[in-house]
């Protein structure tokens, strides 16, 4: 690009990879079109006969929770390396998720507010116990209330993460606080 452009980093959800996530959005012709460049990390995968991708949200999801898996390390150094090597705008880095996904968005929020414009997280709630951002993030939540893989009133999930939620309303309070 002539100049710097805007970056989304687009985050699958639990046994999810970054190719499902691309084709199941339709984010990238979206995104082309607005003159965003899209990033589609990949998160760790599971040894087994399930092998799973997952993200450590914290609270959740699989292997890469259970492993503590360093996530937030990973994404700062994805968005060093892109920053350096194309014309990537710092101020204007995005990260949008999905499900374990949108879980890991929020703990970027918490723990990347210094690279991170905003946020979008779609049926994941905030994940961690402390959460510190440097300034005030914006967030956009989408979750529907019929959800039963993550309920919006929180609890135990029908999926198979067998981690207690935080309510949605819970979580859209602690944040805006």
């Amino acid at each position: 690009a002539a100049q710097a452009v805007p970056l989304i980093v687009a985050l699958h959800g639990g046994g999810g990879s970054s190719t499902q996530f691309e084709a199941s959005t339709g984010l990238t012709a979206i995104a082309t079109a607005a003159g965003y460049a899209v990033v589609y990390p990949d998160g760790v995968e599971a040894a087994g006969p399930m092998a799973l991708r997952t993200w450590n949200a914290g609270g959740c999801c699989g292997f890469a929770a259970t492993n503590g898996i360093d996530d937030v390390g990973f994404i700062r150094r994805l968005l060093a390396t892109l920053t350096e090597r194309y014309r990537i705008d710092p101020a204007r880095i995005h990260a949008a998720g999905h499900s374990n996904g949108a879980m890991l968005t929020y703990r970027l929020g918490c723990e990347l507010s210094d690279r991170v414009a905003s946020i979008a997280a779609n049926a994941g709630p905030l994940m961690v116990d402390t959460c510190s951002p440097v300034r005030p993030v914006p967030v956009l939540h989408l979750h529907s209330k019929r959800d039963t893989n993550v309920p919006w009133l929180g609890g135990a999930g029908s999926g198979i993460a067998g981690v207690t939620f935080p309510s949605m309303p819970s979580v859209i309070a602690r944040w805006v606080a």
